[in-house]
């Protein structure tokens, strides 16, 4: 991903251009789309979907496509969460949550004019790869997505009761890691790569998506509430959080543990030179890791007792 940039900025222009959005909507509809689509991210996971479905020989047009649905299901994912019924958020990447803005229902109509969208330009690439793993690649879609993936994870967290280890664990398992799973083994499917290529590609899926939201626990936990939305929010909402739950010592341990597997399974895996991009990737993710190491990573209680968490 030496060019992650450029790639950042053609995704950009790729996700406004393929916006669910039309000259005759409800303009408070319109507002709360577009709003939502011109605050990203890191779009993460948009450049794994991309760089890995050019990577097994995809157009560009349709790892365009794999991406902005990519994009478009996790800010969907967003806008949900942001809902007083959710996480009771006011502020996501800066500004006030859109909800705040526009109302409950018109962030939920939105959520699902995204979700719609995405489904549509997937649609499109499946119907460009051979019929006989046309329907492997809908389960998939399922399995990532449904109510074995994403929506469950997300009512796991909605309901977790304070935990160990595996039970965070397991919460990220099904909340963070299915879009990076999605993003990295929908086109090693479409593209019917070998079984070892496949299993690597999931198991670095499972260990970017642990470690991605484990990183952010991290963050959560030891950051002031005063910072913003991602900070401070875990504690009072009691949801799962793997710094509160199991202290410093063992959020290291299972971290750096997790940056080791996937190194690992990169390093394998880029053995075919196709897959070069997951590498710079992995750098990205060490030196953010690394970087967290270095500061203070005791959690911060936010005024409760330690006992709230355990």
């Amino acid at each position: 991903m030496c060019e992650r940039g450029c790639v950042r900025e053609r995704l950009y222009e790729t996700l406004q251009g393929n916006a669910p959005v039309h000259s005759g909507m409800q303009g408070s509809l319109r507002m709360a789309i577009l709003g939502a689509l011109t605050n990203p991210g890191s779009l993460f996971r948009a450049q794994l979907a991309y760089g890995a479905m050019v990577a097994v020989g995809f157009s560009t047009e349709l790892a365009e496509k794999h991406a902005c649905a990519i994009e478009y299901f996790h800010v969907a994912s967003l806008l949900l969460d942001d809902l007083p019924c959710m996480d009771d958020s006011r502020e996501r990447r800066g500004r006030i949550c859109l909800h705040l803005l526009h109302g409950e229902p018109t962030a939920i109509l939105g959520s699902l004019a995204l979700i719609t969208r995405a489904y549509v330009l997937l649609g499109d690439v499946i119907s460009r790869i051979p019929a006989r793993r046309q329907m492997e690649a809908h389960r998939l879609l399922d399995r990532c997505l449904g109510s074995a993936g994403l929506v469950n994870g997300q009512a796991q967290d909605l309901a977790y009761r304070p935990g160990g280890r595996r039970e965070v664990l397991r919460i990220a398992l099904g909340k963070t890691v299915p879009l990076i799973r999605l993003a990295l083994c929908f086109p090693s499917l479409a593209a019917n790569l070998p079984a070892r290529q496949r299993l690597l590609l999931n198991r670095i899926s499972v260990y970017w998506g642990l470690l991605y939201q484990g990183m952010d626990d991290v963050r959560d936990a030891s950051e002031p509430a005063s910072l913003g939305r991602m900070a401070g929010r875990d504690a009072p909402l009691r949801r799962p959080n793997l710094l509160l739950a199991v202290g410093q010592e063992t959020t290291l341990s299972s971290l750096t543990r997790l940056s080791t597997l996937a190194r690992q399974a990169v390093d394998r895996l880029t053995a075919d030179r196709r897959f070069g991009f997951l590498r710079a990737v992995q750098e990205i993710l060490s030196e953010r890791w690394i970087a967290s190491l270095l500061e203070e990573q005791e959690p911060d209680w936010h005024g409760l007792p330690q006992a709230h968490f355990h």
